[in-house]
């Protein structure tokens, strides 16, 4: 388990957001023809997850359709991340606006954990987003416009990524 120099769990969080449907850059047509496609580029439909990582392994994942607000964020740490968490956990998480309400922090730091805010503009030094990138491409070779049922099968087959 990832563990700072006092022995507490760190603990990685992030959003990602799903376009409704995944974009194919490639078709197929009968020889000679021409491949037509069609990519609505202004669509708004998006989901947006947001979950949290320990040692590599995803937890704490939940789905919202639309944009990620202080509120929706409130919700998940209260109802998803703060029942799964390990007791006194270092919670580490970019400078995003909606994470940084005084009542959320105020929640984690009241039920033990630590936050360290990561420097801005630095998706590098948070592991999770290697795991988004990864959930990413494996819809693409999936072919899964389901955000739901991608989440699913991988939390079901016991997702850790390391």
């Amino acid at each position: 388990m990832d563990k700072t120099a006092q022995d507490k769990p760190i603990v990685y969080l992030d959003e990602c957001g799903f376009k409704a449907f995944a974009h194919r850059p490639y078709g197929y047509s009968t020889k000679g023809q021409i491949c037509h496609g069609s990519d609505n580029w202004h669509l708004k439909n998006q989901s947006n997850a947001i979950g949290a990582i320990i040692n590599g392994e995803l937890f704490a994942l939940r789905l919202y359709d639309g944009s990620i607000n202080s509120d929706i964020f409130s919700h998940w740490v209260r109802e998803a991340l703060l029942p799964e968490l390990p007791k006194n956990s270092v919670i580490v998480m970019d400078n995003a606006a909606f994470h940084k309400r005084s009542d959320i922090q105020a929640i984690i730091e009241e039920h033990g954990h630590e936050i360290v805010w990561l420097p801005p503009y630095s998706p590098d030094l948070n592991p999770i987003e290697k795991m988004w990138a990864w959930i990413k491409q494996i819809r693409k070779e999936w072919r899964m416009d389901c955000i739901d049922t991608l989440c699913f099968y991988l939390l079901w087959i016991g997702l850790g990524f390391r």
